[in-house]
């Protein structure tokens, strides 16, 4: 898009990095998800819930803890920390806060975390078949 002179906005962005973290047919599709989304905060735009927790569900699922603490840790160097009053809960969020997640990744073992993002994704993230 870029190379032929459209500018993509927030919402294509959106488009692309929720359909390439649903699709389970390729595995370099984790790869581009969490790259649009970077690049996305690099254009300046803020990501809405959507495409923030796809990409992170999708990471749980696909790829080892340590990819999610350097993925958190790349998209907060861009100034980039999700706010929960942001996203589309008005009333108290089903799951744990980002910052309780967030803090789960710096204090525990890859164990606790591999088993807590194996049990995440089972129930957020599922191939399109």
């Amino acid at each position: 898009m870029i190379a032929s002179g459209v500018t993509p906005t927030a919402y294509t962005y959106t488009l692309i990095i929720c359909g390439m973290a649903k699709d389970f047919s390729d595995s370099n599709f984790v790869r581009y998800a969490k790259k649009y989304f970077l690049e996305m905060l690099d254009r300046g735009l803020k990501p809405q819930y959507q495409p923030y927790m796809y990409v992170i569900d999708v990471i749980a699922y696909r790829e080892p803890v340590e990819e999610a603490k350097k993925f958190l840790e790349q998209i907060k160097a861009k100034g980039f920390i999700p706010v929960i009053d942001d996203f589309q809960y008005k009333q108290k969020p089903p799951h744990r806060s980002i910052a309780d997640i967030e803090n789960m990744l710096i204090s525990s073992s890859t164990t606790t975390l591999t088993r807590l993002f194996k049990n995440c994704s089972a129930s957020h993230a599922s191939p399109l078949g």
